[in-house]
């Protein structure tokens, strides 16, 4: 599951601070995998979310299970 997150002005989110906050309110099935920031949402001439034009993972933070650091 891949969450693209909107920050507020000012805010500075992290991927684990974000699933942490997500993993206490939601079942772990619906727990984000990776976070990608965006500046905005891109929408269709209709006004809904137009996610094809989402970016994919690139640049994503996907924490480990761990909090381990993956290996290089």
């Amino acid at each position: 599951l891949l969450a693209w997150v909107v920050p507020r002005e000012g805010a500075h989110p992290t991927g684990r601070g974000l699933r942490a906050h997500t993993a206490s309110r939601l079942p772990s099935y619906m727990v984000p995998a990776a976070v990608v920031p965006v500046a905005a949402l891109p929408l269709t001439v209709h006004g809904k979310t137009d996610f094809a034009a989402l970016p994919d993972t690139p640049g994503a933070e996907a924490p480990t299970a761990d909090g381990a650091a993956a290996p290089r």
